[in-house]
């Protein structure tokens, strides 16, 4: 049990999924980032009254802002955070830095300015509110923080103070964390090598296609896959190639230092033991491909 899973594996898909997060069904909150080697992506994170909050940023990006209570209500979990602490707090908490001093942290809810934040020390700055005035639904907060060299920031997320409301990630990027993989994949390369070997059975027993008129390209197909069926030399060579990819080894030697072992399309085993595959899966799907 974790309040978070920090992770980079996925980044953003290509910039294809700025924000891929989503929330196990235990509570524990899987966070990709995006990369630094080509994007600057980097992240912040805080503990609020053991609250978490976080924010991903772009590299010399100023003002950084993090609004720490009340924390956006799409990352909070019951299950590892006291949310209530929210409700009983006293102060709007945020954090802001920048190279340059900050100018204003100005602070409002659903439209309505509430005042400027002040500075308790660093970059910590509070605003008083009264979180019960925000007790039924949602809420959403909107923070603009300005520097000295006049580049400013706005950071705003929905927030709620009770704990009975429901708001849902991203059906893809869900599907993308949480769904197990390896069985599709495992799925789609058995189904690729059963359709592979069905065709060249099929048309090893089909008879000649009859040619009359013009060649289409669905004749020159059936055409080829007759030959190539009917031929012993490519039938069993390549029969025995789609076989050997489910069935053989794909490489046998040492895997880990000082280790032999042996990698199949089902998984690895080395030293006698055996550690199923997944990735293996994909690449033989390339391989039958």
């Amino acid at each position: 049990s974790a309040t978070a899973y920090l992770c980079g594996h996925l980044h953003t898909l290509g910039g294809l999924m700025p924000a891929l997060h989503t929330q196990h069904h235990h509570g524990t909150l899987e966070l990709e980032l995006g990369d630094w080697k080509d994007n600057r992506k980097f992240r912040i994170l805080a503990f609020d009254h053991d609250l978490f909050s976080f924010a991903d940023l772009n590299f010399e990006e100023w003002p950084v802002v993090l609004v720490t209570n009340p924390k956006p209500f799409l990352y909070s979990s019951s299950a590892h955070e006291p949310l209530q602490r929210i409700l009983h707090s006293t102060h709007i908490r945020i954090l802001a830095f920048s190279p340059s001093p900050i100018k204003f942290v100005k602070v409002s809810i659903d439209g309505i300015h509430l005042g400027d934040a002040l500075q308790v020390s660093g970059p910590l700055y509070v605003l008083k509110w009264s979180p019960q005035s925000y007790s039924q639904g949602f809420h959403q907060i909107n923070v603009t923080v300005q520097d000295a060299s006049g580049k400013s920031t706005t950071q705003h997320h929905p927030f709620a103070v009770e704990e009975n409301l429901s708001l849902k990630f991203g059906l893809l990027s869900s599907w993308i964390l949480l769904a197990d993989h390896y069985i599709w994949v495992r799925v789609v390369f058995a189904l690729m090598v059963i359709v592979q070997i069905a065709f060249l059975i099929s048309f090893r027993y089909l008879g000649r296609p009859s040619l009359k008129g013009p060649l289409t390209r669905a004749m020159k197909t059936s055409l080829s896959l007759h030959i190539l069926s009917k031929t012993n030399f490519f039938y069993y060579f390549f029969l025995m190639l789609s076989l050997y990819t489910v069935l053989g080894p794909w490489f046998i030697g040492e895997i880990i230092d000082g280790h032999m072992g042996a990698c199949f399309s089902f998984g690895i085993i080395v030293d006698g033991h055996f550690f199923q595959g997944s990735i293996t899966y994909l690449v033989g799907i390339l391989q039958v491909m």
